[in-house]
């Protein structure tokens, strides 16, 4: 911001900087020159619009042009090099808490395990076995949520929010 309007800029914007009107404005002129200019169609210049109306931060509003040569959108922070690029690229993605993390979708794990002590008082009346159908309560746990249960996701949410900021 400006001395004009009564506010000090602090220093250069960075990817986590949360962005306002003016700086969504300054995206929309630079998305229209590259449309104007035949790199973006109008479908991808749709979706890219939409996805700056929605954009918080200037790294939302970078990978818009990751693509693209400049002209940039005035204010916005400069576009990690190719180099950067590859060593985010080739980082590991991240594991699932459990073994069976890759293979049920986070959205059923809960219901999954709320079914399971039922799925054990069944197979504790009709199966051999007796008893030890009931362990598979905990067993079923760890292996949808690994050994720490949904406490580490929270916690690695949370630190990573923290080292967006």
């Amino acid at each position: 911001m400006s001395d004009t309007d009564g506010l000090a800029s602090i220093g250069p914007a960075g990817p986590g900087q949360r962005i306002g009107d003016p700086e969504r404005a300054a995206v929309t002129v630079a998305l229209d020159a590259h449309r104007a200019s035949g790199r973006l169609s109008a479908e991808e210049y749709e979706d890219r619009q939409v996805a700056v109306t929605q954009a918080r931060t200037w790294a939302d509003v970078q990978v818009q042009f990751t693509d693209l040569p400049a002209p940039y959108p005035t204010g916005m922070p400069p576009l990690p090099s190719p180099g950067q690029q590859l060593a985010a690229s080739m980082q590991p993605a991240p594991v699932e808490a459990g073994l069976l993390g890759a293979v049920v979708p986070e959205r059923y794990r809960a219901t999954l395990m709320a079914l399971t002590p039922f799925a054990a008082l069944l197979l504790f009346f009709t199966a051999p076995g007796g008893w030890l159908w009931f362990l598979a309560i905990p067993i079923m746990g760890v292996l949808l949520y690994g050994p720490d249960g949904k406490d580490a996701r929270k916690r690695d949410r949370r630190r990573d929010r923290d080292r967006d900021r």
